[in-house]
């Protein structure tokens, strides 16, 4: 992976240009000039701008025989390689002739010969300039081995042709030999131009301002006699040129993409243009009104545009940056601030971030912030720490393989690219709070990661193992790796607390350390077996979107086990009895999340001053390391991937508090609870939600656990106890909804408001108990009840109405045409006479809601009970007659 970056950082720094056409070589041991005659030239070479002698490893020599005309060519560059040499013969035509504004290059190794003969008829040529000879006579400066010394001839260019008028210029160049340096410069032209620049311009040019440009290049190493000319036609039109070339999309290098790209649009719609790239003089043609430059490195580049005639007067500036920031740590340790960076400005999405060794530490701070990289990298002993409830969203890889890359608890790291390209340890920190018999329920976000690693020595580990055959708990040794994307069990110690005592819940702080998890993992379930899986990455997971990506495989609801409860009075808790202090019957249970909604697991807190929490409904965002249940619909594989990935929103890992949940639909819920005194406590949760239905939906319905060792609360549809029932909209005020509940303790309970959200804020909202034949507004107050053990599911009913008084009336209007149903008691003889309608079935019940008898298809107007066994007591007779109607009275037996 460093090898790699060195690589981009290599290839981003190097010069880069666009590739016009392809280059050409003459190769072969010996060629001789006579076979590459000025024709063969022509079409062998046609388009180079570079020709090659020899290839710079095998020897070549090419021999002039009768000379070497490459003027058809245009301007090339012509290169004589390493182990290449160039041969003159001794007749007058043994020369080599370039076209205007050509150059030659002579790589170390090249050679130019004069062969046995070495006379100034050996000669260069390149335009109409006589550039050297072999001994340097002939009205010529240099000899061959000057040219070979200073690795050259040398070029001069333009922007030819140039439009004559105010606003246009002349942009002349000229490039000396690679050796011989530094060059002094002297120009000529018409006009009696003249200029000692490297690269003059003439602005305002007229017609007359056309013509044959030479510059005279002095070597102030090889002398004031060793002068190279190079010469340049430019051409001068009168008229308007074209505009400056109009940027478009800019592409910019890439973390993985060295040179970047731009559409240039604004040419010339017809004709053949000419666009001309400063630096490099680099000339691209085409045709069209736009076209695309690809292939540049980071720099400024500037574009003029010819249409054949004139060039533009202007240009057009084209920005290529590179993509690659670099803290530097310069003003503080905060990544936030753009002086911290070197190109200064804060990383965006498109950088490659690269944290070297500086002596401050970067840090992710702030409250839910959320930074960006395309790619992460920590060169040697970089250090970068993510706070808590701070992101660090990157787009592709981290490698963190020679520095130090630190998540806080709640912190996280989102990433986009489903691809696992990540390398290095990092440390990720999850914190949460437990006894020493409790069982958390864990996953894994960094790979490889051990049971070990998580718990000290003397825990105990387990997973839920499903298969077609069937679903079990399953111990693991602390060497076990753990699995990305199944959840696990945790407990730091076996031990029973003993008589009298309960361990505290003390705080719980666990490090992974490994690779981070990327992309995808799928994950094998079986119909109808639940499975215990587990967020896979070091960021929250939005609970809604992996239900929807695996609704064909999974039913819709989760299940989250709270481990953050234990009996509170453990006098008794060796013989397996709750005891009787506060608190006894508080125990574990799950936090349940569907589309509905979340119920709660636990009563609200209160802090110093008795105000109350927000209880701990789940709100949709599966926290880091968090492991949970889910049940299959069909045997297949669940799958994880990086587009369930959220920033932030990575603190509710149980135990924690929950921020206020988000509606995006439209929800209309109500969270009911059960309690007493001692501490019990379930919730439910009916919702009026769309897209649900009064059917059983496994998107909108959670079933129960029945997690709880004491108390389940439900409401009941389809023979189904749903902790989260959802139902369809609109909402009705006339909906009754049936409530259930198990409990194993006798005795007073409390069923209470927790929360409302949607229309029912403003809805009043009643509990009706049908055994009591009594209805309560619990917008008013809270209903309590007595109960024994037990499992009753048609006591209550949740409704919106108060029916009290509507069964009243109908129960009078009954009444007023006939006698009403007396119910008397004598010598221990119950007796149930019915004037007017026949009964159909009579049920008894003691004031703790226990059936002591029940006669069902009685079909008479009369019915006696006799020897009841009861103890002296008040018993609650209700009896429904045939039409429908119910009578409730009470007597004392």
């Amino acid at each position: 992976m460093i090898k790699k970056l060195l690589l981009i950082v290599l290839l981003l720094l190097s010069a880069f240009s666009e590739k016009v056409v392809a280059q050409c070589s003459i190769t072969g041991t010996s060629v001789n000039a006579s076979t590459l005659n000025n024709t063969g030239i022509c079409t062998t070479f046609l388009g180079c701008t570079t020709v090659y002698v020899g290839n710079g490893s095998a020897a070549t020599t090419l021999t002039l025989n009768e000379g070497l005309n490459f003027t058809c060519l245009g301007a090339i560059n012509f290169v004589i390689t390493a182990n290449a040499t160039i041969v003159f013969g001794t007749s007058a035509n043994d020369k080599l002739t370039l076209g205007e504004g050509s150059s030659i290059t002579v790589i170390a190794g090249g050679n130019l010969s004069g062969g046995n003969n070495c006379t100034s008829s050996d000669r260069i040529v390149i335009g109409t300039n006589l550039v050297s000879t072999c001994d340097g006579n002939a009205g010529t400066d240099l000899s061959f081995p000057d040219i070979i010394s200073i690795g050259g001839t040398g070029s001069a260019t333009s922007n030819s042709p140039v439009c004559a008028g105010v606003g246009n210029t002349i942009n002349l160049s000229a490039t000396p030999p690679p050796n011989g340096g530094p060059y002094t410069y002297s120009w000529s032209g018409p006009n009696t131009f003249s200029s000692t620049s490297q690269n003059p311009i003439i602005t305002n040019p007229t017609v007359s301002a056309a013509g044959l440009y030479s510059v005279s290049m002095t070597s102030t190493t090889l002398g004031a006699n060793r002068t190279v000319l190079a010469q340049t036609t430019v051409v001068v039109n009168s008229g308007t040129g074209p505009s400056a070339p109009t940027i478009g999309l800019i592409t910019q290098p890439t973390c993985t993409v060295a040179t970047g790209s731009v559409v240039l649009g604004g040419l010339p719609a017809s004709g053949t243009w000419t666009l001309t790239r400063s630096p490099g003089g680099i000339k691209t043609t085409g045709t069209g009104t736009s076209t695309t430059i690809s292939g540049l490195a980071v720099g400024t580049y500037t574009y003029t545009v010819s249409n054949g005639s004139c060039t533009s007067g202007a240009s057009t500036s084209v920005p290529i940056t590179s993509p690659i920031k670099t803290w530097n740590g310069s003003v503080s340790t905060d990544w936030n601030t753009a002086a911290n960076w070197s190109p200064s400005g804060v990383p965006t999405s498109s950088n490659c971030v690269t944290i070297p060794n500086v002596a401050r530490t970067s840090i992710i701070s702030g409250t839910n912030f959320v930074a960006y990289a395309n790619t992460l990298t920590l060169l040697s002993s970089g250090k970068l720490t993510v706070n808590s409830s701070n992101t660090i969203t990157v787009t592709d890889f981290v490698n963190a393989d020679l520095g130090f890359l630190v998540f806080e608890n709640t912190a996280s790291l989102v990433q986009i690219n489903n691809v696992n390209t990540n390398s290095g340890y990092i440390v990720y920190k999850r914190s949460t709070s437990a006894r020493t018999t409790d069982y958390t329920y864990w996953s894994t976000p960094l790979s490889p990661m051990t049971l070990g690693e998580l718990y000290p020595l003397g825990s105990t580990f387990y997973s839920y193992e499903a298969s077609l055959s069937g679903e079990y708990w399953s111990p693991f040794g602390a060497g076990t790796n753990m699995v990305e994307g199944k959840g696990y069990i945790a407990s730091r110690g076996t031990a029973i607390p003993s008589a009298g005592y309960n361990p505290p819940s003390i705080a719980l702080d666990v490090i992974f350390t490994g690779t981070p998890n990327n992309g995808p993992y799928p994950v094998s379930v079986f119909k109808d077996k639940s499975s215990l899986l587990g967020n896979p990455y070091p960021s929250a997971i939005d609970a809604n979107t992996f239900l929807n990506q695996n609704t064909g495989v999974l039913f819709g609801t989760l299940y989250f086990w709270t481990h953050n409860t234990a009996i509170q009075d453990a006098a008794n808790i060796i013989d397996g009895s709750a005891g009787s202090g506060a608190y006894a019957y508080t125990s574990n249970d799950y936090a349940i999340y569907n589309a509905t909604g979340g119920t709660a697991a636990t009563q609200p807190d209160k802090d110093a001053l008795g105000n109350s929490y927000p209880s701990s409904v789940p709100t949709g965002n599966i926290a880091a390391g968090q492991g949970f249940f889910a049940t299959a619909k069909a045997t297949g594989q669940v799958m994880f991937n990086n587009t369930i990935r959220i920033a932030n929103n990575n603190s509710q890992f149980y135990k924690t508090r929950n921020p206020k949940t988000k509606t995006a639909i439209e929800k209309n819920r109500i969270w009911l609870n059960l309690t007493n005194t001692q501490g019990a406590f379930k919730q439910t949760l009916v919702g009026y939600i769309t897209d649900a239905t009064n059917d059983y939906d496994d998107r909108f319905d959670g079933e129960s656990f029945d997690g709880n060792e004491f108390v389940d609360f439900y409401s009941v549809n389809q023979d189904k106890n749903l902790t989260i029932q959802g139902r369809a909209l609109p909402f009705d005020e006339n909906d009754e909804v049936p409530l259930g509940y198990r409990t194993t303790i006798n005795g007073d309970f409390t069923i209470n408001i927790d929360q409302v959200d949607g229309s029912i804020t403003n809805q009043a909202v009643y509990i009706e108990d049908k055994l009591t034949n009594t209805v309560t507004n619990l917008k008013s107050e809270n209903y309590s009840f007595n109960t024994v053990a037990g499992t009753f599911n048609d006591r209550f009913v949740l409704c919106y109405k108060d029916n009290s008084t509507a069964k009243t009336l109908a129960t009078a209007n009954f009444n007023s045409q006939a006698n009403k149903v007396l119910v008397s008691n004598k010598n221990k003889q119950i007796k149930i006479n019915s004037f007017a309608e026949t009964i159909d079935k009579v049920t008894i019940y003691d004031v703790l809601g226990r059936q002591i008898y029940q006669k069902d298809k009685v079909n008479s107007n009369e019915l006696s009970i006799a020897n009841l066994v009861s103890s002296r007591q008040t018993l609650i007779v209700k009896t429904v007659l045939q039409n429908g109607s119910t009578v409730t009275d009470k007597i004392i037996y």
